[in-house]
């Protein structure tokens, strides 16, 4: 890895083999209704992604004494992974600044920027070039990895059931939460709704005390830290509360949908303030014919739907969605035209 034409660019927020559950054999595609309005097939790469998503943005030093701030706010054991994260952030960072320190001093050694000798010219170029892969692929290839282990729980969810999970002890359940609570947070769509209250979480710190110049503060710089915590720390509270997962099992001649939004909590109107909800029930479609239930409502491991549940499922997919309903056949999703 090095080549700038290794840069990864379209940054999915809704994993590819996730979505290929959705692929309609006859089309090999997936159905996409957009905007409620025009109904077309694609394939996986083609949707739910946005360039550049997770690319590396620099933060400065007053950004990073916020970062520490709120960090030491934390439980413990929210710290201990939010360090782990940081590290990988920073490091490409890091490299850069150390980059820009070798072009300045050979600059200085040799006078001007073209009088340096073409195989240390050639090195530099190199490095930038590796590091520019390193801003743009290194949080794309962390949920990379998130991405294989919750591929691998769905398939064997798929295969075995859910009994698994109640067979983990509470760190192997946290991963598994966790993977989950990724998936609900790393949207565009909870990103956008989710923003402000990042500035709103920083009113109950010390900022003056601590002598952080907020005029030199970009919120955007810092939101990825954020959402990393918040979706540590629900995990965490699903895992130490006992949260039961329930596989949702629909025989009935209406498939699940999915979309740009696919995990949802059924506690939440979409259509207001999300940022006032403080219940948690997500639903998350894993197939047009299986789906889990995470939360405290309901006791039962496994449940058979029926064809009233599945059409408030996926109406509730339908309203929590940014842009994109995604289906496994073009009559799944023209009833949802236009609504």
């Amino acid at each position: 890895m090095g080549r700038i034409e290794d840069v990864k660019k379209d940054h999915h927020f809704v994993f590819q083999k996730y979505m290929e559950e959705w692929i309609e054999p006859s089309e090999n595609a997936l159905w996409i209704l957009r905007e409620k309005k025009k109904l077309f097939t694609t394939g996986t790469a083609g949707i739910a992604f946005k360039k550049f998503f997770y690319t590396i943005r620099e933060i400065n030093e007053e950004e990073k004494k916020l970062l520490n701030l709120f960090i030491a706010t934390m439980h413990p054991a929210v710290q201990e992974q939010m360090k782990v994260i940081i590290d990988a952030y920073l490091l490409p960072i890091e490299n850069k600044a150390v980059i820009a320190e070798m072009e300045q001093f050979s600059i200085k050694r040799f006078g001007t920027k073209e009088k340096i000798p073409l195989e240390i010219k050639e090195e530099i170029e190199k490095c930038k070039n590796i590091n520019q892969v390193q801003l743009n692929n290194t949080m794309e290839d962390f949920y990379c990895e998130i991405e294989g282990e919750l591929a691998g729980y769905i398939k064997q969810i798929k295969k075995e059931g859910i009994d698994f999970y109640y067979k983990f002890d509470k760190n192997s359940k946290y991963n598994f939460l966790f993977d989950i609570c990724v998936q609900y947070f790393r949207t565009m769509a909870l990103k956008e709704r989710w923003i402000h209250n990042f500035g709103d979480a920083l009113q109950s710190l010390n900022i003056d005390k601590m002598g952080i110049d907020m005029n030199k503060i970009n919120l955007s710089n810092l939101s990825f830290f954020y959402f990393w915590y918040i979706q540590s720390a629900t995990a965490y509270a699903l895992a130490e509360k006992n949260a039961v997962v329930s596989l949702l099992c629909n025989n009935t001649s209406i498939p699940f949908i999915t979309a740009d939004q696919p995990i949802i909590n059924l506690k939440c109107d979409y259509c207001k303030d999300i940022n006032q909800v403080e219940e948690l029930e997500l639903y998350y479609p894993i197939s047009p014919s299986k789906a889990l239930l995470i939360g405290w409502d309901c006791l039962d491991r496994k449940l058979v739907v029926a064809e009233d549940d599945v059409v408030l499922y996926n109406k509730a997919i339908a309203n929590a969605s940014q842009q994109f309903l995604i289906g496994n056949s073009k009559e799944v999703l023209e009833q949802f035209v236009d609504i």
